[in-house]
């Protein structure tokens, strides 16, 4: 939300009045404000997060600085690419989340089979572990159903070319292109997903 208001405040004036006027937008002041507290946050993750601590950290923490070349290795350049990712993440799983949800309130006849599942996983796995998690066939299939009936507009894939492209049939689209691509009508297409309108919690 603070980048968003930084773009529509910055939009008021020409772009290269911007470097003056940021410093006076409160909506600059704002997100250095949370950039200052996500720093001070992260700071103390940062120890002992360098290739050759042997600690085996796998997380996305570490492999950011694992990654990390030349002025991306400065810890404010590995915080802001962090909270890139959050913003890139976190409101797209909130999003299909708070879908899967509501479809299950929606669906009450599926909640037992869903927890059977559930229950039966943990106790063969022996408690929440990664192959609790994937072995929910059900649950996965469930939460692909809600996805696809609960998309966020007609058009997703949203890129620009940072050089040309040559597709597969010869066509080369120059860079610069924008490209994006049309799936509300393929969820749609009965082709595709027979009685597409209809959920099936077990489609997948």
């Amino acid at each position: 939300m603070d980048v968003y208001n930084v773009m529509n405040d910055s939009k008021a004036y020409f772009r290269v009045f911007h470097p003056f006027v940021a410093p006076f937008l409160t909506s600059v002041r704002q997100i250095r404000a949370r950039f200052t507290v996500a720093r001070r946050l992260l700071l103390p993750r940062f120890e002992n997060r360098y290739p050759d601590d042997g600690k085996g950290h796998n997380d996305m923490l570490q492999w950011l600085v694992d990654t990390a070349r030349g002025r991306d290795e400065e810890t404010d350049q590995v915080v802001k690419r962090m909270l890139f990712l959050n913003m890139a993440a976190i409101h797209t799983s909130a999003e299909a989340a708070t879908s899967t949800i509501l479809d299950l309130c929606a669906r009450p006849d599926y909640i037992n089979m869903l927890r059977d599942e559930m229950l039966e996983s943990i106790k063969t796995h022996g408690g929440l572990k990664l192959a609790t998690i994937s072995s929910l066939k059900k649950t996965d299939s469930f939460i692909k159903e809600s996805n696809r009936l609960n998309t966020s507009g007609l058009m997703t894939f949203h890129r620009r070319l940072a050089v040309p492209l040559t597709l597969s049939n010869g066509v080369t689209l120059p860079a610069s292109t924008y490209l994006s691509m049309s799936h509300y009508p393929m969820i749609h297409d009965a082709e595709i997903f027979p009685e597409p309108e209809a959920f099936d919690g077990l489609r997948f």
